[in-house]
This record gives structure tokens, sequence and C-alpha cells, in this order.
């Protein structure tokens, strides 16, 4: 069985909810961005990601940067918003790493960090407001 469960968090399919459940692996992690992306190349319309780590405190043994960098850079082209929920520090230092060293700027605006799932819907509602379209013609 996995470590982690994933699904679409609303009935519009506009939130993948992946759910880490336990020590997982980097070929986990693989696995759950793989089916993530598939998930949002079934819709046609922008989809907002939810990492929710709140189960693991810390990341898969084994070298990290790498592994954070490539899935990273795996990403469906309806994707948006990437969330992470209660993300270990390591993480997030890893992700300042990786956009010092490799500048994927335009990746790293795309990622937010929360406490808890209200939080995580909180910041997609308000990216959704800021980039909705403007029919004010």
């Amino acid at each position: 069985m996995a470590n982690y469960s994933i699904e679409w968090l609303d009935d519009n399919h506009t939130i993948v909810y992946i759910k880490v459940l336990g020590d997982w692996s980097w070929e986990e992690a693989h696995e759950a961005i793989s089916k993530q992306v598939e998930m949002a190349k079934t819709v046609s319309h922008g989809v907002h990601v939810i990492l929710d780590f709140n189960n693991q405190p810390t990341l898969p043994n084994g070298f990290g940067v790498h592994h954070i960098r490539e899935l990273m850079t795996f990403k469906a082209p309806n994707e948006l918003l990437t969330v992470f929920i209660g993300a270990p520090r390591l993480l997030s230092s890893l992700l300042n790493l990786i956009r010092r060293v490799y500048g994927l700027r335009n990746i790293f605006d795309m990622l937010r960090f929360t406490d808890n799932l209200e939080e995580a819907l909180q910041e997609i509602a308000l990216f959704d407001e800021e980039h909705a379209p403007d029919h004010s013609d």
C-alpha cells in the first residue's frame, strides 16, 4: 500500500489533493506527482494541487535536491498553484536553495506554504480571485 493518497478535492475537479500518510520514498513521491499530472490532464481548466505533509514531518531518505528539482519541473500544462500543508522545514530550505541555484522563479512564484487545509483553500481562493478574467468591458 502506498504511503500517500490522491484524489480530487472538489466535484469540479479543480484541486488535486495529495496526502502523505507516513514514511514515503522518493519513488512514491514521483509516483504521486505523476498521477497528479495525469489527473490534471483529464480536464481543460486550471488545476491547483494541495500536498498535505501533516502526517510526515520529514522528507524521504536520499539526496533531496535532485529529486525536488525534478519533481518541481514535472507539471501539467494547466497546473496552477501548488500549496504545501505542514511541509517539513527541510523542504522549504531545499526549495530556496534550488530557486537560488537554478533560477526557477516562474515555478516558485506558484508555490504557497500553509499550516492546514483551511489556509490552503484560502490561498487558492485568493489566487483565483487575483487571476479571474476581467469581464468589465
